[in-house]
Parts: C-alpha cells; structure tokens; sequence
C-alpha cells in the first residue's frame, strides 16, 4: 500500500489485512526512481511509509521495489538494487517484486 493513500483509507488497509493480504512498504509514493535517489531520500520514502501503515496497526516486512525495479525475485535486500544504502535503509527486510 503506497504511504500516501494509506491515511485517507486506513480502514480499508486493516480491511485488506484481515482478509489475509501481506501488507509490504513500496515507499511513500512508489518513486521508480528510487535507486537513484539519495540515501536520506531513500530513507524518507520507506520510512513515512512505515509511519503511515503503523497509523492502520500495520508493521510490513517486506519491502516493495517501485515497480519492481533493480530486483529479479523476492530475495533478501541485499542481493537486489546493489545498493548498500537501501540494505542499510531496510535492515535487510525482503523484496518482493510483481
């Protein structure tokens, strides 16, 4: 669930989780261009990410490439994007792509 749709639809995020779906973090605003992106910018879109899923009582661990970009399978976060700043970001949550 992206983070900022989370707040305007927080019961439908408890909704969706009570029926069994795996909540994951695919950053604030899914920004496919997140490799690129610095490592405070990293860290603010999955971390308000993370604050607006705790809002709906949610605690994902797995994150969400944007658009599946930089990962060829759901893998532990360091074996994706080759980026030591999103391993660092994540503490190696995860990935999962589409």
């Amino acid at each position: 669930m992206l983070g900022q749709q989370v707040g305007p639809n927080l019961s439908l995020v408890r909704e969706v989780a009570a029926a069994g779906h795996t909540i994951t973090n695919p950053t604030w605003s899914h920004d496919e261009c997140l490799p690129g992106r610095t490592y405070v910018q990293l860290c603010d879109q999955i971390d308000r990410c993370n604050d607006a899923l705790a809002e709906a009582g949610q605690h994902p661990t797995i994150f969400r490439a944007p658009g599946g970009k930089g990962a060829r399978s759901p893998a532990p976060l360091h074996s994706s994007y080759a980026c030591d700043a999103l391993d660092d970001a994540l503490g190696g949550l995860p990935v999962a792509i589409d």
